[in-house]
């Protein structure tokens, strides 16, 4: 509202005390159609985060392992992602059974599929 947004469901859902998405997620939802701003599937949200957090290993402002286990993590939660984030979830695997040599080379490979997929979804 702030900016200069305004509806009748956004105005409900900013006097809200203690706002939890389980009780007003569907005001949302309203509000934002209300303004206009399209929400994305849940398969297009979560390729998108997982975009997010490819590019952040690429940039190094995140970890390879921890970026790949937030990946692997979003694999899990979104049905119809495992062929595109597959890749960070069998590297996070092999990186948590491995000596420092092979860790390494996860870790590389980590920056591969990241790379790939950053390019992939633009």
């Amino acid at each position: 509202m702030e900016a200069g947004l305004d509806s009748p469901s956004l105005r409900h859902v900013a006097g809200e005390l203690n706002p939890t998405f389980s009780e007003t997620g569907a005001l949302l939802e309203r509000a934002l159609d209300e303004l206009g701003v399209l929400v994305p599937d849940p398969l297009r949200a979560g390729l998108m985060v997982a975009k997010a957090y490819a590019a952040q290993i690429l940039d190094g402002s995140l970890s390879q392992i921890e970026g790949a286990r937030h990946i692997w993590q979003i694999q899990l939660e979104v049905e119809g992602l495992t062929l595109e984030l597959g890749p960070f979830a069998y590297w996070a695997s092999e990186w948590q059974e491995a000596d420092s040599t092979r860790r390494e080379c996860c870790e590389t490979a980590i920056r591969i599929v990241a790379d790939d997929l950053v390019r992939r979804t633009r």
